[in-house]
């Protein structure tokens, strides 16, 4: 009996915590490690843009032109960091490729333990449900791949979570707080520079704001909405500027599809967006060439390399002809990667259809409640307002082919889609083995499944 209750206590302690923690972090960095050293960020896509952009500041001190680079309309903070590492690294005497891959892998720490942390935070101090977001999240496809190669991703999504975790830290949903607002807005408008899909938080909140002025009739709220647009909108104007002047439109989205925009009603992204690709299954699990369909692409992409562009091209193009296969994009693979694939959507149609049902199961809860928590509420719409922004950039811009569909574009609704999921099941499951079974099992399987995947060869 005593030694059952040593082991009991062991179990729980802080102790075999913090070994668990340091545990799926050492693998995490494994990983990167690795993928610092084998994967090209050349391979990537629009990686050699990417770091054209961050050379042209480094060498010469300004903003690249369209004909220079394609993705000069992209806003300015992540090359600006990316130079100043890159030309710290010269001061070092380092001028590789690697040491600006390195950049990424930072802020990929930082974003695993905003993962960890909001989870924690928003579900009342619960460790147990903040290590299995780590755990998630130190293995999930999409994050592996944006943490391996330079672009401005990784930091607008690290970003995002951060504004969330500090609109709950500093108590937004509450009145008399002008002033967290006022600063809670700088850096959102910071996070705006870095990449445009941070204005998402600023709809969701406004949006959020606005009815809870209506509920509470508290004219704060209202305050609240003014002051974070215009503090946005004052923090993001001399960029506006420079976009109007430098390529004549301030407000575009999508500056190279610019002129292709379509409207919305008529848009021929309609005809993928409610279809289904059930190929990638049992048969293909890649990008085929026209893309046939919206939710099983952001499916695929989000648990695995369904764009055929995360793994070693120089290796895979070596192979003889019978043993690599060709994708729809023009790369190769193998017939074992393939089927390693294909079981990894086929466990990944688990985990996702566990964390839609606990999804729902908490926003049943919450309508029910006559006092629901308001920053559950904050997390729901953000999710919503995150696959929103998707739609509409697909049916304003539907060019699959062009890479306009990317889970990474909105990995930010993730983190708290499986917080708010997994919260739900373990308030449902009395027994914690159960919840053992049907929410830690299958990532844990997931994670051994996807290792070859994640970790390039």
């Amino acid at each position: 009996m005593v030694p059952c209750l040593i082991v009991k206590n062991f179990l729980r302690g802080r102790f075999f915590y913090g070994l668990l923690v340091l545990l799926i972090l050492a693998l995490a960095l494994v990983i990167s490690l690795n993928n610092l050293a084998v994967y090209n960020t050349w391979w990537a896509d629009d990686g050699g843009a990417h770091l054209g952009y961050i050379r042209t500041i480094a060498q010469e001190n300004r903003l690249p032109s369209m004909t220079e680079n394609y993705l000069a309309w992209h806003e300015p903070i992540f090359y600006y960091l990316a130079a100043g590492w890159t030309i710290l690294g010269q001061g070092f005497g380092v001028n590789h490729i690697n040491w600006q891959d390195a950049f990424n892998i930072l802020i990929f720490y930082f974003f695993l333990f905003l993962v960890w942390q909001l989870t924690y935070v928003y579900t009342a101090r619960n460790r147990w449900l903040a290590l299995l977001a780590l755990l998630i999240f130190s293995f999930l496809f999409t994050a592996v791949k944006l943490a391996a190669y330079v672009n401005n991703e990784l930091l607008v999504q690290a970003m995002i979570l951060l504004c969330v975790l500090l609109f709950y830290q500093l108590k937004l949903a509450s009145a008399a707080r002008i002033i967290p607002v006022f600063f809670w807005s700088l850096l959102l408008g910071l996070a705006a520079l870095v990449k445009l899909t941070a204005v998402v938080v600023l709809l969701v909140a406004i949006i959020f704001w606005l009815v809870r002025a209506g509920r509470s009739r508290k004219w704060d709220y209202v305050y609240y909405a003014l002051i974070s647009l215009t503090v946005v909108l004052i923090v993001n104007l001399p960029w506006l500027a420079y976009k109007q002047q430098a390529f004549g439109s301030a407000f575009s989205i999508n500056l190279f599809e610019h002129e292709k925009r379509q409207e919305i009603l008529t848009s021929s992204g309609w005809q993928y967006l409610t279809k289904v690709n059930f190929h990638i299954f049992y048969d293909d699990p890649y990008w085929q060439s026209p893309p046939p369909a919206f939710a099983s692409t952001y499916f695929a992409d989000t648990f695995g390399d369904y764009y055929n562009l995360f793994n070693n091209v120089d290796r895979l193009n070596a192979l003889p002809l019978t043993e690599k296969i060709k994708t729809d994009n023009g790369r190769f693979t193998t017939e074992k990667l393939k089927w390693r694939q294909i079981w990894v959507y086929r466990l990944a149609a688990v985990i996702m259809l566990i964390w839609l049902l606990g999804l729902l199961g908490q926003g049943f809860n919450l309508v029910r409640r006559k006092n629901p928590d308001p920053y559950a509420w904050f997390l729901l719409l953000l999710i919503f307002g995150g696959y929103a922004a998707l739609v509409y950039n697909n049916l304003r811009y539907p060019y699959l082919a062009r890479g306009v569909l990317k889970s990474a574009f909105i990995l930010f609704t993730l983190p708290p889609l499986v917080l708010l999921a997994n919260d739900f099941w373990w308030r449902i499951f009395k027994n914690k083995y159960l919840w053992l079974i049907i929410c830690v099992l299958p990532p844990l399987a997931y994670a051994l499944l996807v290792w070859p995947i994640i970790m390039v060869k």
